[in-house]
């Protein structure tokens, strides 16, 4: 018999031996066991993401239990707790297309949000269109005077990492241990701070883009602006910026754009890009909400 549970003392040490990546203060985790024994968990964090908004979910099912409803049960469990708190719930990862656990998410109600699509392109050929689009910014002056661009390792970390945080629906102080590491040990956590470039405007952080340099590329670990700044210079500067400090150290450029922004589709397209593949985080909403996401 199939029993799903909030996780107690008993069964949250194997709630998070399943989950590892959710052991998170703002997460809720629960227990599905069959006969008794644990054959998967789920985990829920309570706090918004975004638009619309819901929860981030988790679900991860043994391979002896699977095709058994158990995945199903788990997230309805969360979605029950979750009704009249929020609109929604989001995948808290993305994935492919193509993946098991995205043709898994829309059977289940859930349907794929903004796509990131990932490209390699030439560095310069990247950097031929971004000179382009910043040039153009300049001109018509959508670029404040006074703009700093550090990189990571000369940015003000605290509130770098509370951009990211906020973002991603991460613990600030994890952010920031990862890049206060970054600064020591590069190598450990997959970082240049180099090349990692922060736009800050007026005092506050706008914009981050981390970035990684393997062999002959690099690669873009987080690309992120602050709500307020989207769709205006900062996502263009930044990547301007990195690109300029990457380019004594690379060829290529493995790049990633919101399908939903002509501009960085049309870098990876004019560029000479390939693209590898696309990803998206799902949603499905609550309470008779709609089942469509930005």
């Amino acid at each position: 018999m199939l029993m799903i549970a909030p996780a107690d003392a008993a069964t949250l040490p194997a709630c998070l031996a399943l989950l590892p990546a959710t052991a998170d203060p703002g997460a809720q985790h629960w227990a599905a066991l069959i006969d008794g024994e644990i054959a998967g968990a789920g985990a829920m964090q309570w706090r918004g993401q975004n638009t619309p908004p819901g929860f981030g979910v988790t679900v991860f099912v043994r391979d002896g239990a699977r095709r058994r409803g158990v995945g199903r049960a788990l997230l309805a469990a969360m979605a029950a707790a979750a009704d009249g708190e929020t609109d929604g719930l989001w995948s808290a990862d993305r994935y492919r297309d193509d993946a098991p656990a995205a043709a898994f998410l829309v059977r289940c109600g859930f349907v794929a949000g903004q796509r990131d699509v990932h490209s390699r392109i030439p560095l310069q050929g990247m950097q031929t269109q971004i000179e382009a689009i910043v040039a153009r910014l300049e001109k018509t002056r959508r670029i404040p005077t006074g703009v700093a661009t550090p990189t990571l390792r000369d940015a003000p970390l605290e509130r770098t990492a509370m951009l990211i945080a906020a973002g991603f629906g991460q613990q600030p102080a994890q952010v920031l241990a990862r890049l206060q590491r970054s600064l020591v040990d590069p190598f450990a956590v997959r970082l240049n701070p180099d090349v990692s470039t922060v736009i800050v405007e007026d005092g506050a952080v706008v914009g981050v883009l981390l970035a990684a340099t393997t062999g002959d590329t690099a690669s873009i670990d987080c690309n992120i602006v602050a709500p307020h700044r989207r769709r205006s210079y900062v996502n263009a500067l930044q990547l301007y910026v990195a690109s300029r400090r990457a380019a004594p150290l690379v060829t290529w450029i493995d790049y990633y754009s919101d399908s939903r922004v002509a501009d960085t589709m049309n870098v990876a397209a004019r560029g000479g890009g390939d693209i590898r593949f696309s990803e998206a985080r799902y949603w499905r909403g609550l309470d008779g909400q709609a089942a469509t996401a930005a």
